[in-house]
């Protein structure tokens, strides 16, 4: 049921009614690759959409430093807020990057010294999602 809802935003716009559990499965898992944990590029954007709207988002980052500072809403004149999530572990909260896409991209764009520059933030490598995600973006940027 619940797959019939969001049918429409999935990758290759799969017939609910046909298509597999295995082979939606797939189709999800392959578009939180690009999307991660944003529910709203999941289930209300195609994946040409959120690639767009994430790269709109990349391109607004003026210093690397801004996608940490965690201003949203008013208070942020860039698109940021899409470019980070926050993941809960126990009683820990810990930021990351949204998605592995977004990831690669900033750190093929940026370079390693992007990369080398978020490992010194405070706190940044007591994340182990993202310390997984940085050692990637090395070999990316």
């Amino acid at each position: 049921m619940f797959y019939k809802s969001v049918a429409s935003v999935m990758e290759w716009s799969l017939d609910a009614e046909e298509a597999s559990e295995e082979t939606r499965s797939r189709v999800v898992e392959s578009k939180y690759q690009i999307v991660g944990g944003s529910c709203r590029h999941m289930f209300e954007c195609t994946t040409d959409q959120a690639i767009q709207e994430l790269c709109a988002a990349m391109n607004s980052v003026s210093h690397f430093r801004t996608l940490f500072e965690m201003n949203v809403g008013d208070l942020s004149k860039q698109f940021v807020n899409r470019l980070h999530g926050k993941y809960r572990i126990g009683n820990q909260v810990y930021r990351t990057f949204i998605s592995r896409f977004v990831a690669r991209e900033l750190a093929e764009k940026l370079g390693e010294s992007f990369v080398r520059k978020i490992e010194q933030l405070p706190d940044m490598t007591r994340n182990p999602s993202l310390r997984g995600i940085l050692f990637e973006m090395l070999f990316f940027a």
